[in-house]
């Protein structure tokens, strides 16, 4: 196993111009009830260009959820931001339908900075790790959305 501090939520494990395939961990279900993930801010580079409002995110800082009603790129994209009112970036694309139904039927979702790197050696992408903690509907299951079934059915049989 590799030391902790070289761990990520996700990994790209392949990129053409065309399309980008991850590789991440799915929420945990704890024994209290919630639901927890952990995953990278993205699109800091859209929202925040001139790193203003990143300068100021510090660990254990609430980012709270907003539905991004008019993203032309997702319908269900969720942009996150500081309790001053600044954008930091938004849900990574595979959680964002979770966690967009769950702001719709009025659930609790709740994300905070697990770690902050300000170092400017570290690219943008892998600068803010969030933690989210949600309590799910008992009719909601994550990453049951037909989208992440897997590319094969070879793929349960490898797993079992």
């Amino acid at each position: 196993r590799p030391p902790r501090s070289t761990l990520f939520p996700s990994t790209t494990l392949f990129r053409s111009e065309h399309r980008e395939i991850e590789l991440f961990a799915p929420p945990l279900l704890r024994t209290d009830g919630a639901y927890e993930a952990y995953f990278l801010v993205r699109g800091m580079r859209y929202v925040d260009p001139r790193r203003e409002v990143f300068a100021t995110i510090k660990r254990d800082d609430q980012l709270l959820c907003m539905l991004d009603v008019q993203n032309s790129v997702n319908n269900d994209a969720v942009l996150l931001r500081t309790a001053g009112q600044g954008l930091v970036g938004y849900v990574p694309d595979y959680l964002c339908r979770e966690v967009s139904v769950l702001l719709k039927k009025g659930c609790a979702v709740h994300v905070t900075a697990a770690r902050v790197n300000n170092s400017p050696t570290v690219p943008m992408q892998n600068r803010v790790l969030c933690r989210l903690e949600a309590y799910m509907p008992a009719d909601l299951r994550p990453f049951s959305d037909p989208h992440f079934e897997p590319l094969a059915r070879e793929a349960f049989a490898l797993a079992a």
